[in-house]
């Protein structure tokens, strides 16, 4: 059942598009409705706390305001362009212009806060073992490289933050004689850093993963390493590794493919490209008219995606799942012991997802009923045995 785990014996069900990329999120603005004097805000959560109404940053009455249900609130509209503020434990501020016009209600909204899909930024774990904290001298010796290496914390959207840390981490040198890569990767994300810094290091997309989620987590960007997975009894697909960034003034992840120098992908309407985007792309060759950010001569430059698309094409034309190690989560143990507890247990620190494979419901039901009937057999026996030779001793 190990080895075959891809083919429906996983008890863990793959992930949805919309799982990775819409709801795995706290609070976000799903849908907005104005009638005449009011708005009401549909949210993706249930509303949990209670409100105060601030208008300009002015309390006002709030016997208007309405819960309509767990996730919708109505706010009263004042006339022209005022800022309303939901002051609780989280705060919920938008902008409207609301006004009249030939007898006819004009709503112009201009602002919402409320970031969309907020994932959570990434522990500071070892990136080896995930078991010890990163200490303050690691911690602030990221921060000092990011003030004094790049303009990062001038930056004042998590768009620009991320611009920086792609400059930054493309300029790094790769030493192609030095120490080599499948050492380096044993080292946590500080020491790879190091050796990039000092260009004594030979760097593969492992290497780069792990520098770029170390320091967008020391630089509170929410962000998540993506590897290819897939059947492992006599053979593998190539192994490659990313890292997808969440931009909360954009509302969408973006991808970073430092060893193949690959930034933000993107079509011509400016929306960003995530990891199954492009593979759907390559599946169906149609990536013509998209384009991504390359590192050359000291700066960043917009290029036609399918001018380097061929490191992409490589690796997604295959049927291979992704493996999306979840925020806050350590890398998993090789130990036997956990790869059963991965196997047979609830919860994991990562999500499947497949553009071809599907749940199949049947064997994962007829494998917990057999496993857990298996269990509970060896329980039995075992708790039958002991009173046995506890007799046995007792009759002595």
């Amino acid at each position: 059942m190990l080895t075959h785990r891809n083919e429906g014996f996983r008890y863990y069900p793959f992930k949805t598009y919309s799982e990775l990329y819409v709801t795995d999120s706290t609070c976000y603005l799903q849908e907005l409705h104005f009638n005449a004097n009011e708005v009401e805000l549909q949210l993706s959560l249930p509303i949990t706390d209670t409100f105060q109404l601030l208008v300009d940053s002015n309390a006002v009455s709030t016997h208007q305001l309405m819960v309509i249900n767990q996730k919708s609130i109505k706010i009263p509209l004042q006339k022209g362009i005022h800022t309303y503020e939901l002051k609780g434990k989280k705060r919920i501020t938008i902008i409207i212009d609301h006004d009249e016009m030939d007898g006819k209600v004009v709503n112009e909204f201009t602002y919402c806060n409320l970031p969309g899909p907020n994932i959570r930024v990434g522990h500071l774990a070892d990136y080896q073992t995930g078991t010890s904290i990163l200490s303050k001298a690691e911690i602030n010796k990221a921060t000092t490289l990011l003030h004094s290496k790049t303009h990062f914390y001038e930056a004042t959207t998590d768009s620009a933050r991320v611009m920086e840390l792609c400059l930054f981490a493309a300029s790094l040198c790769n030493n192609p004689k030095g120490y080599p890569f499948a050492a380096l990767n044993l080292l946590p994300a500080v020491q790879q850093l190091d050796s990039a810094l000092a260009c004594r290091g030979e760097l593969v997309c492992g290497n780069y993963t792990s520098i770029i989620s170390f320091l967008a987590s020391v630089g509170g960007l929410a962000n998540r390493r993506i590897g290819y997975t897939g059947s492992i009894d006599t053979w593998q697909y190539g192994a490659h590794f990313m890292n997808e960034i969440y931009l909360r003034d954009a509302q969408q992840w973006v991808l970073l493919d430092g060893v193949n120098n690959i930034y933000l992908p993107h079509d011509s309407q400016g929306r960003y490209l995530n990891i199954v985007d492009i593979k759907q792309l390559v599946q169906q060759k149609s990536t013509t008219g998209k384009w991504a950010y390359r590192y050359s001569k000291g700066e960043m430059e917009s290029i036609a995606y399918d001018s380097v698309n061929r490191f992409h094409y490589y690796y997604n034309r295959s049927n291979a799942h992704f493996l999306f190690a979840l925020p806050n989560s350590s890398v998993p143990s090789t130990s036997l012991v956990h790869a059963l507890i991965d196997f047979y247990g609830f919860d994991r620190n990562y999500s499947l997802y497949s553009s071809t494979s599907q749940n199949q419901w049947s064997k994962i039901f007829i494998r917990l009923v057999a496993s857990w009937g298996l269990l509970a057999l060896i329980s039995m026996w075992g708790i039958c045995e002991i009173l046995h030779r506890y007799r046995k001793t007792k009759k002595h």
